[in-house]
C-alpha cells in the first residue's frame, strides 16, 4: 500500500490515521527536477537522487531504482494490448542507495528513471523523471 491507499481508506472509513508510508518531496537528476528538460548523451554518467519529506515516518527505507524506455509512438494507439516492458539492465552502480549513481542507456530516445522506496512496515512510495537521450 501508498499513501494514495492510506487516504483513500481513510474517507472511505471517515477517518484520519497516521500515514505510514514514506513521504516523498522530489526527485532529482543531477540537481534537474521533472520540469526540467533533461537531455543526455548515451553512456555518461549521472546522480539521481530522491528527497523525502521532513515529516516522513523515521523507518528503515530501501530503495529501488530503474530506467525504462518510454514508447511515445505508440502510446495510446495499443493502449488495449498494454504490456508493462522489462527496465533497461545494468545503468545502475548500486541502485539501493537513496542517491545512486547510474550511466545513461546506449541508444537515443525518451526514457523514465522510476524509483520505488519501501519501509518495514510493507508501505511504499514512488516517483519518476523523463529524461532524454541524444548524440
Amino acid at each position: 500500500p501508498n499513501e494514495i491507499t492510506e487516504t483513500l481508506k481513510d474517507c472511505w472509513q471517515d477517518t484520519i490515521t497516521n500515514h505510514l508510508s514514506p513521504k516523498l518531496r522530489f526527485m532529482l537528476v543531477d540537481s534537474l527536477g521533472g520540469t526540467d528538460n533533461i537531455i543526455f548523451t548515451p553512456g555518461t554518467p549521472h546522480k539521481a537522487s530522491i528527497v523525502l519529506d521532513t515529516w516522513s515516518p523515521k523507518d528503515t527505507l530501501q530503495y529501488k531504482w530503474q530506467v525504462f524506455k518510454e514508447d511515445w509512438q505508440t502510446w495510446g494507439s495499443t493502449w488495449d494490448y498494454f504490456k508493462q516492458i522489462p527496465p533497461e539492465p545494468g545503468l545502475f552502480k548500486d541502485s539501493t542507495m537513496q542517491h545512486p549513481a547510474f550511466i545513461t542507456p546506449a541508444k537515443n530516445g525518451p526514457y523514465r528513471i522510476y524509483v520505488t522506496v519501501y519501509n518495514s512496515k510493507g508501505y511504499c512510495a514512488t516517483a519518476n523523471t523523463p529524461i532524454y537521450v541524444e548524440e
